[in-house]
């Protein structure tokens, strides 16, 4: 149960890690954008565009991939347990 708890906790912090690259990938690209003088507003904007676009997804597949995770642990863990209890009776 601690070991599960554990890996829990290391998929948040991955999580988080992933999240804070890509804001830091976001602000690099922006702040390039902007410094070049041949570069117009639409660009900017339309790179703002992708990478948002780009990092909710990858957002909606961590999550997806926490949800089948956290169903694999809760299937590895109640299912044996749920057979000793009616093993018991």
């Amino acid at each position: 149960m601690i070991i599960i708890i554990i890996i829990i906790i290391i998929i948040i912090i991955i999580i988080i890690i992933i999240i804070i690259i890509i804001i830091i990938i976001i602000i690099i690209i922006i702040i390039i954008s902007s410094s070049s003088s041949s570069s117009s507003s639409s660009s900017i904007i339309s790179i703002i565009i992708i990478s948002s676009i780009s990092s909710i997804s990858i957002s909606i597949n961590i999550i997806i991939i926490i949800i089948i995770i956290n169903n694999i642990i809760i299937i590895i863990i109640i299912i044996p347990l749920t057979g000793l209890a009616v093993g018991e009776k």
